[in-house]
């Protein structure tokens, strides 16, 4: 076992405002429930997406950007209004020029990138997060990577030993030969991407949105893309939810990790 893996399991317990974060339990699998080689029922997904186009064609009015109440509606993107003759054109983030803003408070998603996200040895979690997704990225762009090697990475940067069998078995068993290579070179590297530049797309920390307020945020979609990347390989600070007295008992963990022993 590697110095790096050592590390990565003794997560050290944080206490900042009086708030905890700390390695996570371990997840298990009921395997009798999941078989490859049965063909699953067909199930509903709603509308279709084309029929929702179809009737949404004109995006909603909304109030300017540039108007709204500050108070009550955060804006993680530069004021922005889509030009359909420049489809392509995204918001950039707020605040870009001046780089990523942390805050490492009680009412905001503690970033993986957070300077106040260590070890024991007060070194940043964010710099091993980084050198362990670079490498998987390496490997994905040179079509070597392997779900051992997606699945390492995922542990290393979790902190803990995880059940993943139904996550092997969707991507090593259910998809076909050719989904199978597409995912682990081209989505994954794309998925290592987003959660590499989250301090780049996302440069400010998302505020919570806490029952019983009147409070929203706007974010672009590669914003989103790119929390969603990093809740994939589990990246966030763990908030401890084990004590009833805990400000977060009831607090929604956004790591994918416990959702990895289920089929998607």
């Amino acid at each position: 076992m590697s110095d790096r893996d050592s590390s990565a399991r003794r997560r050290r317990r944080m206490k900042v405002d009086q708030q905890v974060a700390s390695p996570r339990g371990s997840a298990v699998v009921q395997r009798n429930f999941v078989d490859a080689d049965v063909t699953p029922e067909k199930v509903s997904k709603g509308t279709p997406l084309e029929d929702i186009i179809k009737k949404y064609d004109q995006p909603p009015n909304n109030e300017d950007m540039e108007r709204v109440d500050k108070n009550s509606h955060a804006l993680m993107i530069l004021p922005f209004k889509f030009d359909p003759s420049l489809p392509n054109v995204e918001p950039g983030p707020i605040n870009y020029e001046m780089g990523y803003s942390d805050r490492w408070e009680k009412n905001y998603v503690r970033m993986p990138c957070s300077l106040y996200y260590t070890f024991k040895n007060n070194q940043p979690v964010w710099l091993t997060i980084r050198e362990d997704l670079g490498q998987l990225k390496k490997k994905c762009d040179a079509k070597l990577a392997t779900f051992q090697d997606l699945k390492a990475t995922i542990m290393r940067c979790a902190g803990n030993n995880y059940d993943t069998y139904c996550l092997e078995v969707l991507i090593t068993r259910m998809y076909a030969p050719e989904e199978h290579i597409h995912f682990m070179s081209t989505v994954l590297s794309n998925i290592c991407d987003l959660a590499l530049n989250v301090n780049i797309f996302c440069s400010r920390s998302p505020p919570l949105l806490l029952a019983g307020n009147n409070h929203s945020v706007t974010m672009s979609q590669r914003q989103a893309a790119s929390l969603l990347a990093c809740a994939f390989f589990s990246l966030f600070p763990y908030r401890s939810e084990h004590e009833p007295t805990e400000e977060y008992k009831k607090f929604q963990d956004p790591n994918f990790i416990k959702y990895k022993n289920l089929i998607f």
